[in-house]
């Protein structure tokens, strides 16, 4: 049974297309020639009357603002005006004809707009004292080299859900074609073999969801149905996924159904003790982080307070993935349009350092951190890659 679904639906294939506004180019009127009358002989013609004088042109519009902070094209220039009138040039008998008046100066254009660019630096965050000396997992100043596709099937258009930290089990979106989209599943048994043959996901509440995510050890496929949050067990690898319940989540849907929010984008930390998550409908605080201490219901999560983490005029940042150690978060940043990485020198400090990872979507580590999965622009339009440090 496959899924039915309009592309435009699914708010993660959209992310992996890079949002390009060009700027709209003026065009430039010309100049109308005025008309000149030959005069008989013995009298004086009258002369031609030129066009009426124009106006300057209009000023061109200002530039609007793309979405997710994308730097706006520039406003068109306006039109010139139109030719200026001429005198009409005397009659008299046998006498030269008198001259044509002067044609009217075409307008000049307006100037463009200034594109806008969104101011979106942050101050410093205040710490708890002096950072203590730490090597993360993560090394957010490294640079990845080229990405390779995931050996999986491909379908052109392939958006990256999730994977395990150990690499063993991973979870795709794929377009079959314009109007159909399906959730694909494939497990091996270590990360140095290839993956098995895939299994689409036909639950038919898993198929209706957004966006899913999978827990640290494959055992649960976490959906986002409808604002809230799903998941559905197994016992083991192979097996396949139970019908979705509330399960965990119960606390936090109950609170986001009574204050009128929406949940989505939900990370889980490799330690299965923390969740990363975006909160919609409250204030400019999108990113959300829930901790636990067993492996009962999540808490109601707080907001993660640092600026970087912020909406911005109405584009907010949600997280793709955690480092094992807990230290660097990797999300979209939705004003800057690209993936970034922060990273903090202890759980309980801010996070502190970020780093732009341009051109890549739902980045997320392995363990290790020397290997990185995400949604990019490879052979095809959109597919399932990972890069390794150069």
């Amino acid at each position: 049974m496959q899924l039915r679904h309009n592309g435009t639906d699914r708010s993660v294939l959209a992310l992996a297309l890079a949002l390009s506004l060009a700027p709209v180019a003026c065009g430039e009127d010309s100049k109308p020639p005025a008309g000149v009358a030959t005069p008989t002989a013995g009298q004086g013609g009258n002369g031609a009357s030129g066009g009426r004088g124009g106006s300057g042109g209009k000023g061109g519009k200002g530039a609007t603002g793309g979405s997710s902070g994308a730097q706006s094209s520039a406003g068109e220039g306006g039109e010139g005006g139109e030719p200026g009138s001429g005198g009409d040039a005397g009659a008299a008998t046998g006498g030269s004809g008198g001259s044509g008046g002067s044609a009217g100066v075409v307008g000049v254009g307006g100037e463009g707009g200034t594109p806008m660019v969104p101011e979106l630096d942050c101050p410093p965050e205040p710490t708890p004292g002096p950072p203590p000396a730490f090597t993360p997992v993560c090394d957010i100043s490294r640079l990845w080299g080229d990405g390779e596709r995931v050996p999986i099937p491909i379908s052109g258009t392939d958006a990256l859900m999730s994977v395990t930290p150990d690499e063993r089990t991973i979870v795709w979106l794929a377009e079959i074609n314009f109007f159909t989209t399906a959730y694909w599943i494939a497990e091996r048994a270590s990360s140095a073999v290839d993956f098995e043959t895939p299994v689409e996901i036909t639950d038919p509440v898993l198929m209706g969801a957004s966006q899913v995510t999978l827990s640290p050890d494959g055992l649960r496929l976490v959906a986002v149905v409808s604002g809230r949050f799903l998941e559905a067990t197994r016992v083991q690898r192979s097996d396949p996924f139970a019908a979705p319940d509330e399960g965990a989540f119960s606390l936090l849907d109950a609170d986001a159904q009574a204050e009128g929010t929406f949940l989505s984008n939900p990370v889980i930390a490799p330690d299965d003790l923390t969740l990363y998550y975006s909160l919609t409908g409250a204030s400019d605080d999108t990113l959300y982080v829930s901790s636990r201490t067993g492996s009962g219901p999540w808490p109601v999560g707080r907001s993660l307070g640092e600026c970087e983490f912020r909406a911005h005029g109405g584009a907010g940042r949600f997280p793709t993935g955690v480092s094992s150690d807990g230290l660097t978060l990797f999300y979209f940043d939705n004003p800057r349009t690209m993936l970034r990485a922060a990273t903090r020198p202890a759980l309980d400090f801010p996070f502190l350092e970020f780093a732009d990872l341009p051109g890549r979507y739902a980045g997320q580590p392995n363990t290790a951190c020397d290997k990185l999965y995400y949604s990019g622009a490879g052979e095809f339009p959109s597919e399932v890659l990972v890069a390794e440090p150069e």
